[in-house]
């Protein structure tokens, strides 16, 4: 027994009552090895060689591990009842534990289980003899799948693959691809089923068969089908495929009038949601909400710019709005097209040059016209969740994102915007919360992966995100996003090697990619390699130096790295370009404000730089930069505030400085930022040997910037000191020998002719 649950091993399952939990067989054998050291703790070594018999397994794998296991008791990694997490340590069992007494009790005890849900299944099947189609699928499924209802157990996840188009026209290939993502969109509103994302159904596509979709995917069922459109009518095909095996459970072809397309959508959604409910004693399985009907022609509109919407560049934003105007046009109260073009609006500002207050005046009417007619729509919701988190609101965007995934916990993108919006508030442990299921909504999708590593990274386990990425399943590495990212987080660990090796792969991708064009300028710069990276500073296009945030955030710490190698009186034109703008978003007003007061900073400029670092942080309630930067910017306005005289002021930011590192610290954020500002806060409180002792821990943990140690202001104090010396000599040692192991692995590389 452990706690209230009974564990058989050879069974691999967990049992409570009426409630069945299967596992799978290591993380059975995981769960026997905490039971035997309840109360101990063991290390993932530990686990490694008792469980994994000493095989080489990633951090990640003993994560999901364990993860799985806390699913299955119903477990809370924050206040944990069964499986509690010890901080470098390991893992330790401590509910109770009582050991099995026969084996004839445990078999009276799986034959009690088994005979209580074959008494409340009884009445249901009964019910159903009738439906022989819907019968013959549910007893297959019941064979095949054995995931039980109850609290903390796994719901069945479920892929609609895009349709295929029969017909001639090219549109049509998009048309059946937006009825398979209504029809997802129809099923993800059911309570107790778990629909895995769009974008995740059509890159599994490239699987050779259903096996290797659901394996790959994570899927239980898979439900795909065929259409054909025709004077005036339709012909659909609908299929049910069970993962584990490929076999086909289920099979319907619809010939109807086009103008019932809506409802055979109903009805094939009504037709899983039976399956799942009457089989697996599924108890709290909801309702198929009916599909609402629509002007056929604006219908097909939306289908289309629904597909250009997820196509995430300028170019497929931009179709995606022509064409859902069009839509609108038509039918002037259709919800769904009106919160999908205020998306569009809003992404075009991320991902295309749009200027954000011009696309939120674009998205602002369709959002108030759709909230007016579906209040308790959820993508309404997510939307102007959305709109808020770019407009900087992000405690307001966290309470529209809330209440969009409380209404469809299916919905992915509200998922990654909600873990945005509370990561910029410095909830980074709530974060991963919400970047995990949009991972679990979307698990072939990068941006859900990378979301999540970066996340991962920030806590402290940047091991784990980097396997995450690493994983064929998590995002495609094919993408220069990716591999700025696995650079990024290699650089959070001082692996300046693998940081080089990752932004030259993301810059080979695509030579013209300004954001990779920057990151190996930084890589090189933090390398100490100046002359390398400097004519990819002056390769930059004139447009970089009115750059959007992501960009921004790269030159921000070239400028930490190498500030000379950044146009003269860079930060200057940040403050140019808002003077020149009527209408500006008070975010990027902060922005620029804190980017410009760093600068001023560093230079010694003390007056200045408190003016403006007044300006970025006074009022704030969340991040301007990011959580960890901002305490950073925070010490940096103490400090310029008492070079200046004004003690009181001072105070009062020293004060909040303090409270704010405690805050994200409580959080989860665990950065080499977060760490060199406590060596600052020391700094700031005249403890020099408490800064010392920080300063080398941090080089230990993975710092790796003599420049910033030799420029910031605050230091000044232990330049002449031999124990300073030392840490810059190490740093420049540690730089030496990263560089010289690229340069042998480059020289060993073989070049074309």
């Amino acid at each position: 027994m452990i706690g209230q649950w009974r564990l058989l091993p050879a069974q691999n399952l967990l049992l409570r009552d009426d409630s069945e939990r299967r596992l799978e067989p290591r993380h059975a054998d995981l769960l026997v090895y905490l039971a035997e050291n309840a109360g101990k703790i063991v290390s993932a070594d530990d686990i490694n060689a008792a469980v994994w018999g000493g095989q080489v397994v990633s951090d990640h794998a003993l994560y999901q591990a364990i993860a799985k296991l806390r699913k299955a008791f119903g477990d809370d990694a924050a206040s944990p009842r069964f499986i509690e997490t010890v901080p470098k340590r390991g893992y330790r069992l401590v509910a109770d534990v009582q050991r099995l007494r026969t084996a004839a009790e445990t078999s009276n005890n799986i034959d009690a289980g088994r005979q209580h849900r074959e008494q409340r299944t009884r009445w249901t099947r009964w019910i159903w003899l009738g439906v022989v189609l819907v019968a013959m699928l549910l007893a297959t499924l019941y064979i095949l799948h054995t995931k039980p209802a109850g609290d903390g157990a796994s719901p069945p996840r479920i892929l609609v693959l895009p349709f295929d188009s029969l017909s001639p026209e090219e549109a049509d290939d998009l048309i059946a691809e937006g009825f398979a993502i209504e029809l997802a969109h129809a099923l993800g509103g059911v309570e107790g089923i778990q629909i895995i994302g769009p974008a995740s159904a059509r890159m599994a596509l490239s699987e050779a068969d259903m096996t290797s979709i659901g394996q790959r995917t994570g899927a239980d069922a898979i439900v795909s089908g065929n259409l054909r459109r025709g004077d005036g009518q339709l012909r659909i095909a609908a299929n049910l495929t069970n993962a584990a095996d490929g076999r086909l459970l289920w099979s319907e072809i619809y010939a109807r009038d086009d103008r019932q397309i809506f409802a055979i959508q109903t009805e094939i959604a009504d037709m899983v949601v039976s399956a799942l409910e009457n089989v697996l004693g599924i108890d709290d399985v909801g309702e198929v909400t009916a599909v609402a009907s629509h002007d056929l022609k604006a219908y097909e509109y939306y289908l289309l710019g629904q597909h250009h919407r997820h196509g995430r560049s300028q170019a497929s934003l931009q179709r995606a709005i022509a064409l859902l105007n069009q839509a609108i046009a038509i039918e002037a109260d259709y919800v769904d097209a009106r919160a999908e073009l205020a998306a569009a609006h809003l992404l075009s500002t991320f991902y295309g040059d749009v200027p954000l207050k011009q696309a939120v005046a674009l998205a602002e009417p369709h959002l108030q016209q759709a909230l007016q007619a579906a209040p308790d729509n959820a993508e309404v919701l997510g939307v102007i969740g959305l709109s808020h988190y770019l407009q900087g609101a992000f405690g307001l965007a966290e309470e529209y994102l809330h209440r969009a995934t409380d209404l469809n916990p299916n919905h992915a993108e509200g998922w990654t915007w909600l873990g945005l919006a509370q990561r910029q508030q410095g909830k980074l442990n709530k974060a991963i919360v919400a970047f995990t299921r949009a991972h679990d909504l979307e698990p072939l999708l990068g941006t859900t992966a990378i979301n999540l590593a970066r996340a991962m990274a920030w806590t402290g386990h940047a091991g784990q995100g980097e396997q995450l990425l690493l994983q064929p399943t998590s995002a495609s590495l094919d993408k220069p996003q990716t591999l700025r990212v696995l650079s990024g987080i290699a650089l959070e660990t001082g692996d300046l090697v693998n940081a080089h090796k990752w932004a030259e792969r993301a810059l080979d991708m695509d030579p013209s990619d300004e954001l990779s064009r920057i990151n190996l300028a930084m890589i090189l710069a933090f390398l100490g390699q100046d002359e390398r990276a400097a004519p990819a500073v002056a390769a930059l296009q004139p447009g970089v130096l009115a750059p959007g945030r992501a960009a921004q955030d790269l030159l921000d710490r070239l400028a930490l790295a190498a500030p000379q190698l950044l146009p003269t009186d860079f930060d200057g034109q940040l403050l140019d370009r808002l003077r020149d703008t009527a209408n500006i978003p008070e975010i990027d007003w902060r922005l620029a404000n804190a980017r410009v007061g760093m600068a001023l900073y560093f230079n010694g400029d003390f007056a200045s730089a408190a003016e403006h670092l007044h300006k970025a942080m006074d009022g704030r309630e969340h991040a301007v930069l990011r959580s960890d930067r901002d305490v950073f910017v925070c010490t940096a306005l103490d400090d310029s505030l008492r070079r200046i005289g004004d003690a009181e002021t001072a105070a009062h930011w020293a004060e909040r400085c303090a409270d704010d590192y405690e805050r994200i610290v409580e959080h989860g954020w665990r950065t080499l930022v977060t760490a060199y500002v406590e060596a600052r806060l020391a700094m700031l409180n005249d403890a020099h040997d408490t800064a010392f002792v920080l300063l080398e821990r941090m080089v230990g943990n993975g710092f790796r910037n003599p420049q910033l140690l030799t420029m910031d202001p605050l230091l000044a104090p232990l330049r002449s000191q031999p124990r300073f010396k030392a840490v810059v000599s190490t740093l420049t040692d540690l730089l030496h020998q990263a560089w010289q192991e690229i340069d042998q692995a480059s020289n060993r590389s073989p070049t074309s002719d």
